[in-house]
């Protein structure tokens, strides 16, 4: 929605975004497919960009790593205390 909203302004891409999900709920099919047919979208943003911006990989970050982290580092400690 940010980058629709660079392109758009911000009310109207939330709009785009909540129509599409509304159309998802109410219509089936998947958001992705509703985003992309969306007036406000579609004739902005390729088919390919609305991909790319629903790809999780390109919003999360160092999530991944982070949790893999903590995770790791969890586990050493419950070993600790079970050493003991």
């Amino acid at each position: 929605m940010l980058d629709l909203g660079q392109t758009i302004g911000r009310q109207r891409a939330h709009d785009a975004v909540y129509d599409a999900a509304q159309a998802t709920a109410t219509q089936g099919g998947t958001f992705r497919e509703h985003l992309a047919a969306h007036p406000d979208v579609s004739s902005r943003l390729s088919t390919e960009r609305v991909e790319a911006l629903l790809d999780p990989a390109q919003y999360t970050g160092m999530c991944r790593p982070l949790a893999e982290r903590g995770a790791k580092r969890a586990r050493e400690v419950a070993d600790a205390i079970e050493q003991r």
